[in-house]
């Protein structure tokens, strides 16, 4: 028989209350992967100097947005179970 102790019970209260707020951030950074890939897929067909522009500005700076955003998400809610427990 195991006994939750008052700091496990409230890591889990922290982790159960956390929960949609790293669900939603996680998505958050798949759509603008998603995005960034999208314009990038777009201008692969633009014949015009501009394309590189748009594919480097644009695309590049959404997919690095969303990489960025998942990993400080990730480090964020990881670290934050390592220093409850």
């Amino acid at each position: 028989m195991s006994e939750t102790t008052p700091a496990e019970a409230k890591s889990s209260d922290r982790a159960t209350a956390e929960g949609p707020r790293l669900a939603h951030r996680l998505r958050l950074s798949a759509v603008l992967i998603v995005i960034g890939l999208a314009v990038e897929i777009a201008t692969l067909a633009w014949a015009h100097p501009t394309a590189f522009l748009a594919f480097a500005g644009i695309g590049g700076l959404l997919v690095a947005a969303g990489v960025a955003l998942y990993l400080w998400t990730v480090l964020r809610f990881t670290s934050g179970a390592a220093v409850s427990s």
